[in-house]
């Protein structure tokens, strides 16, 4: 798939080849003069209409939030406890949206709404309008239900509700990064690491644990929201069709590649033809 992260990854590398025969439906449907980016912006509005899949629902749910980048973190693929979350989005508050299309089952959706619910005060289920009354019935009442219609617009069947009754700080500690803890810490304790690296982990997790539940929860936001700043305000200057919004949440680049991947966009849709 042209919109898959390791397409993307490899149109931003500087010695892999371009991947041409993902980029042929793209390039098919380019008109004369098209750039790479108008293109990907073509192929998505055929995609969004005829071939609803997880990606365009992952990239409605980017747009309607209006992620800033500077403010907001959008994150795809995010493992919480046994399951991994499709889209989590951070900025004053932590949501994670789990996407069930039309061609998806209900099967392991308790089990993924229960992992996300001890990490998330927020939690959405974000589906087809055809299934969202049936995940109002088959979901806990403090999940948001969000329904995309045929027009590629989201529609807020059910608001999710908040609280921190749920929230199970040794899951947020699994979630965040080793540096994230250390910084956490040493700003809530003055904390500097004092053990070996063998231990460090054991040790984190014992003094994230005395945290209140109210401090490690809005610690655990602010790491999520700030994780890779400087590549997410990369990627912004590189000039990214809003097509790609969604690629780009799964994708942790350097600057020089965003950059990079930033020209290749801006290049003639001609230039991708398989030979």
């Amino acid at each position: 798939m042209a919109f898959s992260t390791r397409s993307i990854r490899a149109l931003a590398s500087k010695h892999n080849p371009w991947p041409l025969d993902r980029l042929a439906p793209l390039v098919d449907l380019a008109g004369p003069g098209a750039t790479l980016a108008e293109a990907f912006d073509t192929a998505y509005r055929v995609m969004a209409r005829e071939y609803r899949c997880e990606y365009v629902y992952a990239n409605a749910v980017i747009h309607a939030h209006g992620a800033d980048p500077e403010t907001a973190n959008a994150i795809t693929g995010l493992r919480v406890l046994v399951s991994i979350a499709d889209l989590v989005i951070a900025d004053q508050h932590a949501a994670a949206y789990e996407i069930k299309t039309d061609l998806d089952s209900f099967g392991r959706l308790a089990l993924q709404l229960h992992s996300y619910s001890t990490c998330f005060e927020y939690v959405h289920v974000v589906t087809s309008a055809a299934k969202a009354e049936r995940a109002v019935r088959e979901t806990p009442g403090h999940v948001g239900v969000l329904a995309l219609d045929g027009d590629g617009c989201l529609t807020v069947v059910r608001s999710p509700s908040g609280g921190l009754a749920r929230i199970d700080r040794s899951a947020a500690f699994r979630v965040l990064r080793r540096d994230e803890l250390v910084a956490i810490l040493h700003r809530q304790m003055g904390y500097t690491v004092d053990v070996p690296n063998a231990r460090l982990y054991r040790r984190l997790n014992e003094l994230f644990m005395t945290l209140p539940v109210e401090i490690a929860y809005q610690e655990f936001v602010t790491a999520l929201r700030e994780r890779d700043l400087a590549k997410r305000r990369a990627a912004r200057s590189a000039g990214l069709p809003g097509s790609l919004c969604a690629a780009a949440a799964g994708l942790a680049l350097t600057p020089t590649a965003w950059g990079r991947l930033g020209e290749v966009l801006q290049r003639p849709a001609r230039e991708f033809v398989p030979r």
